[in-house]
């Protein structure tokens, strides 16, 4: 039989190790990024600040929700890492932060905007340059390193191609050209060939072969 001297004790007991329950719960983690937009420039590498984190209960994990060429994550303070491989363009992904009691996705942005000077030659051996700048403007050197015809234009990218159109100071003619930016840990080149209007529509001129100065 119960005595009832001992219930107090019992219910107080079942207080206790139910807020214990409680405490010891297991949630979904908490981490937040002090930006969740990213501005590389061109051709460097680089890394986010880490991200403030709060586990509640069971460390686990950071990832990203798509492979993406030159971006990694470290995968137990946050931290995103871009190197030189990482392709031009705007990348849109998420973080992907999960534990035992499960995941939360974060979204963010990574515009990395062809930029700078590249040099090379155009049909196969004369001097030609472009320097692109991050707001679509382009300037543009031909015929001669030391004295060259000067140009300007824009630059944008069309169906995973950059085309720039541009006209010299000294003419009204209209030229561009089209090519694919190639990356590796050593250089960036930029290989297409060059046109006699705008918009890369007409037969091609020649080729142009330059690399990043």
């Amino acid at each position: 039989m119960w005595n009832l001297r001992f219930i107090p004790f019992l219910m107080i007991a079942f207080i206790i190790l139910s807020c214990s329950d409680d405490d010891d719960q297991i949630l979904t983690p908490e981490v937040s990024y002090p930006q969740t937009t990213f501005d590389p420039t061109f051709y460097t590498s680089g890394n986010s600040s880490a991200p403030n984190i709060s586990w509640n209960g069971n460390q686990g994990t950071f990832s990203l929700s798509k492979d993406i060429n030159g971006l990694s994550i470290n995968s137990t303070n946050g931290v995103i890492s871009w190197t030189k491989l990482l392709p031009h363009g705007m990348h849109q992904l998420e973080v992907v932060v999960s534990n035992s009691a499960g995941q939360i996705t974060i979204p963010i942005q990574i515009n990395n905007p062809v930029e700078g000077r590249f040099v090379g030659t155009y049909s196969g051996s004369t001097y030609f340059a472009i320097t692109f700048f991050e707001d679509g403007t382009a300037d543009i050197e031909a015929n001669s390193e030391t004295s060259p015809t000067e140009a300007s234009g824009t630059w944008d990218v069309v169906n995973d191609e950059i085309i720039v159109n541009y006209t010299y100071e000294t003419t009204t003619e209209e030229y561009s050209v089209k090519g694919n930016i190639t990356q590796t840990q050593s250089v960036a080149e930029f290989n297409g060939d060059w046109y006699f209007g705008f918009d890369a529509q007409n037969s091609p001129g020649g080729t142009v072969e330059i690399v990043i100065n």
